[in-house]
């Protein structure tokens, strides 16, 4: 069964070799017949690339410990669930998963079914998607070949991580994967464009719905990866700025910035140049964050043993696709149009925030990557060294709060400009609700001056966007005689998906950056032991321990659960921490107890993880955290979902031209009468 797997790898780089060469042959003699091989060509190394797949799922499922890749992420007593997620635990399967989905996605770039409406840049993008396979499957057959021989003959495998035994590490890491790989396919159409000079309005409507695409996945790995790192790894936290955690924030950011530079390249034909820096940046971060993830080159819980070779042949790619983009750049500069600036309306229009939002996102991404590289530079100096916390909360809070603030504004503002008493007037119930978070927010014992403005730029963001909805919806209701105002509202969100699902993506953010606010300032931690029977009082909390339970299951593993009860005021919750010892692992795996939620008025968490234990004593020591507004945070996550799948769902109809209308300003009767027609 290996073998298969091994001829599998070998079949895709044969193909995928010959599919390059069939490209850049028929693109340059312009022959129709090797490009359609060429396309082809694609699909055969897809199937190719699948077949290698199956065969690694099936060895890990049958436990063929002949495979080296299975003795070190399997055991024989490993749940079927678990065993399947290994395909991703280790470096070698992660590259393939790397290389499935990247082969997948040129297929539907090649499209070899059906004529494109530029079937010549769908032929380069495609060529240039499949040179970035071939590194991988180079990878895959020299570096990390995932079908290697066992070096002796075991009937037992090591087990995967206990740490990787859980749910989210089901989810998390093909979520992220969708997403890196997803930014290579606007890479590839950027590249394409400038080779061919084609770099117009339609090229950015396409990149747009790719790169919306992925940051959607790579969003919402990153949230499943913090909920994760907060119920598994027991430190009571969710985000630790861990060079790996920043390895995918990064691109996260730039794809940000590019999205909202990306509005104005659509709407104003400018800003082309700098969208186009983003989504470079953003393809060579992502394999940035893999070459950290894999390397070996910094010490972190989510990274890979050293490895080797792949270091250098990492960074050597990493060069080529920087030299390649940023010549491909140079050469065609001059046929990009300069950024925008003739539609007047000085400072306050839509297009100075958006220019302005891209810089502080920007900006932001760049700490981040000091940040994560000053350890590898530091070494220049012959000593490592990092930045600690203290730096990344010193860069991040006070660009996150302007984010924010602008979040705000930039609902009340025209593409061409308005007077300021009209933005003031607009911005006046926000300004209010601000002020009214500041209050609330001193008067429940937060004094600190960031702090207060913080939540105040939260509420002032939510309401902002919360107003504009409703000042349409209601102008559309008055503008339409023969529907209802849920009718009226249904058709203003469906005929704008971009402008609402923004919207609401936004809104999901400032929760998000409440939660993350309220976690931090007024989280609370306490470590005790306690004896069977004793009580301890945690702030508000008083808890109970009630015994010692130990359970030895045939397998060898040993659980060993704290039943405890914990009360607060009038309500009270049974927790169940507990600890886990494995006959494989030399230190025990410890699983928190978490009360939240509805039973919490979704307003914090009681956090519990037993660090020690004494069962001869008959004591436990527990690490107890309160963390404030924990739900916020996974409820902006989810917000942001929704709003980033309405915003990419398609509409049946393209947008109808319609003049623009300042929120609260009645439309125009040809707006009105277009609406009912």
């Amino acid at each position: 069964m290996a073998m298969l797997g091994v001829l599998s790898v070998l079949a895709a780089l044969a193909l995928t070799v010959g599919t390059v060469a069939a490209y850049v042959w028929g693109l340059t003699q312009r022959r129709e017949d090797l490009l359609r091989l060429a396309r082809y060509g694609v699909v055969a190394v897809f199937a190719a690339v699948v077949a290698a797949s199956i065969v690694l799922m099936l060895v890990l499922v049958a436990r063929d410990f002949s495979v080296r890749y299975v003795v070190e992420h399997i055991s024989t007593d490993l749940e079927l669930g678990y065993t399947m997620s290994a395909f991703w635990a280790g470096q070698e399967g992660s590259l393939l998963l790397w290389e499935l989905l990247l082969a997948g996605f040129a297929v539907i770039v090649a499209s070899p079914w059906r004529r494109t409406d530029n079937q010549r840049l769908a032929d380069l993008s495609a060529a240039v998607l499949s040179t970035v396979g071939l590194f991988f499957l180079l990878l895959l057959t020299f570096v990390t070949m995932p079908f290697t021989s066992s070096p002796e003959l075991v009937t037992e495998g090591f087990g995967l991580n206990p740490q990787l035994q859980n749910i989210g590490m089901v989810f998390h890491p093909p979520s992220l994967y969708v997403g890196y790989v997803g930014f290579a396919v606007p890479f590839a159409y950027a590249l394409a464009a400038l080779i061919l000079n084609q770099a117009d309005a339609a090229l950015f409507r396409r990149m747009r719905v790719w790169m919306l695409f992925s940051w959607l996945f790579l969003g919402i790995g990153i949230v499943l990866g913090a909920q994760w790192a907060y119920v598994e790894l027991g430190w009571g936290g969710y985000w630790a700025w861990d060079p790996v955690e920043n390895a995918s924030l990064i691109p996260w950011i730039t794809a940000t910035a590019y999205l909202h530079a990306a509005v104005v390249s659509d709407r104003r034909g400018g800003l082309r140049r700098w969208s186009l820096i983003l989504l470079f940046a953003t393809f060579i971060l992502t394999i940035v964050g893999t070459f950290l993830t894999r390397s070996g080159v910094i010490a972190s819980v989510h990274a890979y043993a050293d490895g080797g070779l792949l270091g250098p042949l990492f960074e050597g790619f990493i060069a080529l696709s920087t030299i390649v983009s940023l010549g491909l750049l140079a050469w065609r500069w001059r046929h990009l149009d300069a950024p925008s600036g003739s539609a007047g309306g000085g400072l306050l229009t839509r297009e100075v925030g958006f220019v302005t939002a891209t810089a502080l996102f920007a900006a932001l991404a760049l700490a981040v990557l000091v940040g994560t590289l000053y350890p590898i530079f530091s070494q220049l100096g012959g000593q490592e060294q990092a930045l600690g916390i203290t730096y990344y909360e010193m860069v991040s809070a006070p660009l996150s709060l302007l984010i924010v603030a602008l979040l705000g504004v930039c609902p009340a503002l025209r593409w061409r400009g308005q007077p300021l008493p009209d933005l003031l007037r607009y911005l006046a119930v926000p300004a209010g609700a601000a002020v009214v978070a500041a209050i609330a927010s001193f008067l429940v014992g937060s004094r600190e001056p960031f702090v207060m403005l913080s939540f105040a730029a939260c509420a002032f963001a939510i309401v902002s966007a919360l107003e504009a909805t409703f000042l349409d919806w209601r102008r559309r209701d008055q503008a339409s005689e023969d529907q209802g105002a849920l009718a009226a509202l249904w058709a203003l969100l469906v005929n704008n998906r971009r402008r609402y699902g923004g919207y609401l993506v936004h809104i999901g953010v400032v929760l998000l950056v409440a939660g993350v606010v309220g976690s931090t300032v007024y989280a609370y931690e306490q470590t005790a032991t306690i004896l069977k029977g004793e009580r301890v009082t945690v702030g508000q909390y008083t808890v109970y321990f009630a015994d010692l339970d130990i359970e030895v299951l045939d397998n060898g593993r040993a659980i060993v659960r704290a039943p405890m009860t914990v009360t607060r005021g009038g309500s009270s919750a049974a927790l169940l921490p507990q600890m886990v010892f494995y006959p494989t692992q030399e230190n025990p795996s410890s699983d928190p107890a978490i009360w939240g939620g509805p039973g919490q008025f979704f307003m914090e968490d009681f956090y519990v993880l037993m660090a020690d234990l004494d069962p001869h004593a008959g004591q436990g020591t527990f690490q107890m955290h309160v963390n404030p507004l924990m739900d916020w945070l996974w409820a902006g996550g989810f917000i942001m979902l929704l709003g980033s799948m309405w915003a990419l769902w398609p509409r049946r109809a393209s947008r109808s031209a319609e003049p623009e209308v300042q929120p609260g300003q009645p439309e125009s009767k040809q707006a009105q009468r277009g609406k009912r027609r």
